[in-house]
């Protein structure tokens, strides 16, 4: 088994709090897609979203393990593999910005692994960048 990982960063204009929450309801339930919607097929605890279990794409199953002040983790399981975690921060700047950073790690066979690295930078760096119009439009 080979090790994985993949992180992006990107700023935000907008306090942490308020960029942790737009994470969850953008990212989170919209599948970081306008109008988009997760499949959830466990809701998780109400305030937090702690629990919430999505399907994405019919392969993934995610699962929304921790929301703290500055931090989300989540976990997948997937037919490719099943040690999968995700963790996002949100960090304020001096100038009261939020650094987000969204870091995942896939632990499975070096194909997949090769695989995830050269999708997964793309693909989180377009969720940040969606993440920031997002939350300047709400």
């Amino acid at each position: 088994m080979t090790t994985g990982t993949v992180s992006r960063s990107a700023v935000v204009d907008a306090s942490p709090e308020k960029t942790l929450q737009s994470w969850i309801d953008f990212n989170w339930y919209q599948l970081g897609l306008v109008n988009g919607k997760a499949k959830i097929v466990e809701e998780g605890d109400a305030s937090t979203g702690v629990g919430s279990t999505r399907v994405v794409g019919g392969l993934l199953t995610e699962t929304l393990s921790a929301v703290e002040q500055n931090k989300v983790n989540y976990t997948m399981t997937s037919r490719f593999s099943t040690d999968y975690l995700a963790t996002v921060t949100f960090e304020e700047t001096e100038d009261g910005k939020t650094k987000v950073t969204w870091t995942s790690e896939l632990e499975a066979n070096a194909l997949v692994v090769a695989s995830f690295r050269l999708l997964m930078g793309g693909m989180i760096q377009a969720q940040l960048n969606s993440l920031g119009t997002y939350v300047a439009s709400h």
